[in-house]
């Protein structure tokens, strides 16, 4: 019953929202996911009928995905999803590698730390049940929480919506990786020391994780597009 009730709750908040906002969340959505995959174009009476939405609404939440990088509008004509090129990544990630080393600092030096540390070590957990399920999606979600947490309890705004969009980016490189690449286990291992370093109040041991993590993170990612032969995704 509960759970009826919780379900009613959702849905009677996504009709409240506005149309542009719906028609946002749902493109973006697709997008992430690779639903809609990079370097797909879309006439603009294709992209009405996907999101069931008048012009207006749609045009505004179009507006929205292009100031977010995520798709190029073309006048009187329609979309087309943005790509992402390794050198793409680099950037992405060597933006991400400085805005989470931020975070990072002002974490370890805030008195509420270990409290800190200790709801990213219970991420890891969930991402260390999702491996063990061998739930791949699931996992991608619980480390991608992991790093809006990360960013998101240093309470700074500006850096949480600048790392928002990288994360987003990065999500839908990992969507599409994921089963390209061995079981992150190493992954979850690196998280689970940036965040006991935190809890611990471990400053150099916590940027030191973070960077190699980084590190791994471009590596990885490289190998996989010169192993598939890959100029863009």
């Amino acid at each position: 019953m509960i759970h009826t009730t919780n379900q009613s709750k959702a849905a009677a908040g996504r009709r409240s929202q506005p149309l542009s906002e719906r028609a946002y969340a749902q493109l973006k959505a697709m997008i992430l996911s690779n639903e809609l995959q990079g370097g797909r174009y879309m006439l603009e009476d294709e992209v009405n009928e996907l999101v069931g939405m008048s012009r207006t609404p749609l045009r505004a939440a179009l507006a929205k995905l292009k100031n977010e990088g995520l798709i190029t509008i073309i006048p009187r004509r329609g979309i087309r999803i943005m790509t992402v090129t390794l050198d793409d990544l680099f950037e992405i990630y060597s933006l991400l590698e400085a805005v989470e080393a931020l975070a990072v600092e002002v974490l370890v030096k805030a008195d509420n730390h270990a409290a800190t540390g200790a709801i990213l070590v219970g991420l890891v957990g969930e991402m260390d049940a999702a491996l063990k399920d061998n739930q791949l999606d699931t996992w991608a979600a619980a480390y991608s929480l992991f790093h809006r947490t990360l960013v998101g309890q240093t309470g700074m705004k500006r850096v949480e919506k600048l790392a928002e969009n990288l994360l987003d980016q990065s999500h839908r490189v990992r969507i599409f990786t994921l089963r390209m690449r061995e079981k992150p286990l190493n992954v979850n291992a690196s998280q689970r020391a940036l965040a006991e370093a935190i809890r611990d109040g471990n400053l150099d041991g916590a940027l030191q994780t973070n960077k190699r993590h980084a590190q791994k993170r471009l590596e990885e990612i490289a190998a996989i597009f010169e192993r598939f032969s890959l100029k863009e995704l």
